[in-house]
């Protein structure tokens, strides 16, 4: 195991690789290294503490420059001093960037990104910050023999899931809810494509999962339609990020 999957099995949840969401940057040095985005830490978060809090304070703020203070939690009701994890961003006006005018939202983002970065939701281990490429710290240099499976998490296949490939018992999308969670794999609950109108109309449940993970709660608890086999996937992945933060 290198020291990129190592990293990222620290706050291990089924189903999600960060890997799989690691882009290719140029560092200072121009060599070529892996940086994991906020948001995709922010998700990593969410699916490892469902029930956790990612709190943001403005600490300082003029015309020309902010600061702000990030602390993580790993429960909602934790009290104000219990974060187990914290960071600071701090940003100035630039007009000349494109991310100087809005430099409290870019203190907001790094004070998230290196809160999470701390509480081990990222790829790197390093605090360097790049802001002519908009990030909010370094990544993690690629070694030339470095194999890194940089991937479409569709096409990953999980560790004691039913091969993409294996035949699987047979059901129709109305048949009932349990016997579909029977017999879906989880990589299969991901490919399943929202089909209802609305902001996720057309996404995948991965992606649903990354991008808006409340809305899987809502297909268990509301969806009223009769596709049963998009509410036991949606469960299907509940479960699995449930039973990854317990």
């Amino acid at each position: 195991m290198d020291n990129h999957e190592a990293l990222a099995k620290m706050n291990q949840v089924e189903g999600f690789n960060p890997l799989d969401f690691a882009r290719t940057i140029i560092s200072t040095d121009g060599q070529p290294s892996l940086y994991l985005d906020v948001k995709h830490r922010v998700a990593w978060f969410r699916l490892k503490y469902p029930l956790g809090k990612i709190s943001k304070t403005i600490t300082q703020l003029d015309e020309k420059m902010a600061i702000v203070e990030c602390r993580i939690y790993k429960e909602a009701s934790d009290s104000a001093d219990a974060y187990f994890a914290n960071g600071f961003g701090q940003r100035y006006l630039e007009t000349e960037n494109a991310y100087g005018s809005r430099y409290l939202e870019w203190a907001e983002t790094a004070a998230i990104g290196r809160a999470l970065s701390a509480a081990g939701f990222n790829i790197a281990t390093g605090s360097e910050i790049d802001d002519e490429a908009g990030q909010v710290d370094s990544g993690v240099p690629i070694a030339d023999n470095a194999k890194v499976s940089v991937s479409n998490p569709l096409n990953k296949q999980q560790k004691n899931e039913h091969p993409v490939n294996a035949p699987l018992s047979s059901y129709k999308q109305d048949s009932p809810v349990d016997e579909i969670l029977r017999v879906m794999p989880l990589d299969k609950a991901k490919q399943i494509v929202v089909p209802f109108n609305g902001k996720n109309q057309g996404k995948t449940l991965a992606q649903v999962a990354i991008d808006d993970p409340s809305t899987l709660g809502w297909i268990v608890s509301n969806y009223s339609g009769p596709n049963n086999e998009l509410r036991a996937a949606a469960k299907l992945l509940l479960n699995a990020s449930t039973q990854n933060a317990a």
